[in-house]
């Protein structure tokens, strides 16, 4: 029997994100709904992106895909991950590092999250092209 489908309770980007050793909190610094690129094509130098699941028992494999919502030819697997959740009341808490990403031009993208190939969440984020420091 395969494992209930899990729910997203959260989907941020963010420039960076800090998890202390001590407490394990996270800290997210900078979220954001927009990249910034001074031209195209356009590497991310650091980007991520932190999602924490639920409702979910068993294990996971995950996967955050990237769109282009202009053409959806555009997709690119961003990474994937194992995931246990013990039981349908725990938090299952995600981090990928997006920093060395390619976007090759403006537009609306969408970042996907699916568990065993089914989709969990989105959420919409934005590139334009910024005029960037003008003397």
């Amino acid at each position: 029997m395969p494992p209930p489908h899990p729910a997203i309770r959260a989907i941020l980007v963010c420039d960076l994100l800090i998890r202390d050793e001590r407490t394990r909190k996270v800290s997210l610094i900078g979220i954001t709904e927009q990249i910034d690129a001074q031209r195209f094509p356009w590497t991310l130098h650091s980007l991520f992106v932190w999602a924490t699941i639920t409702d979910g028992q068993g294990d996971y494999r995950i996967r955050l895909d990237l769109v282009r919502l202009e053409d959806l030819a555009a997709s690119h697997i961003l990474d994937e991950l194992d995931v246990t959740l013990h039981d349908r009341n725990s938090m299952g808490e995600l981090n990928f590092n997006l920093s060395g990403l390619v976007i090759d031009r403006a537009g609306r993208y969408e970042l996907a999250l699916y568990a065993n190939d089914r989709l969990v969440g989105t959420k919409s984020i934005d590139v334009i092209q910024s005029l960037g420091d003008r003397a």
